[in-house]
């Protein structure tokens, strides 16, 4: 029987876990180490000490619902969430206002460019670009 090497890389970590492992097992590292990584049905992982969950829980889920029927309730309503979101929305449309603008009068409009048509997508360009050749427009008189 032919023996080939494998060498893999790891951090001091892993390596104490993986030789932990081993040990539990009566195995050599290398040996556990093959093994796992041919095992056609892997055990069953458990999150590490520590780890954050990629599911919310039963509570979790129930809680988010809960918030999301209130938000969406205020939004029907009109009342304080509506007018907080509207304000909100009309306070952020200001400063990005005044940020492209400033951008306009540094002459950096074509990189302005640049940047909306990678977030907004092509079909908002028309729109952007008719903006900013506006504001150009009004800096020169």
């Amino acid at each position: 029987m032919t023996r080939r090497k494998l060498a893999i890389s790891c951090t001091d970590h892993a390596w104490e876990r993986l030789q932990a492992r081993a040990r539990t097992q009566g195995k050599s590292a290398s040996r556990y180490a093959v093994e796992r990584a041919l095992t056609a049905h892997p055990l069953p992982r458990t999150p590490a000490e520590g780890a954050e969950a990629l599911v919310l829980s039963a509570e979790e889920q129930r809680v988010l619902a809960k918030t999301i029927d209130r938000i969406h309730a205020g939004l029907q309503e009109g009342g304080p969430t509506a007018n907080a979101l509207d304000q909100l929305s009309r306070r952020i449309r200001v400063l990005v206002t005044m940020a492209m603008e400033e951008w306009v009068r540094a002459g950096r409009g074509e990189r302005l460019l640049a940047i909306a048509e990678e977030v907004l997508g092509e079909e908002r360009m028309p729109a952007i670009r008719e903006w900013i050749r506006g504001r150009e427009r009004s800096l020169r008189t």
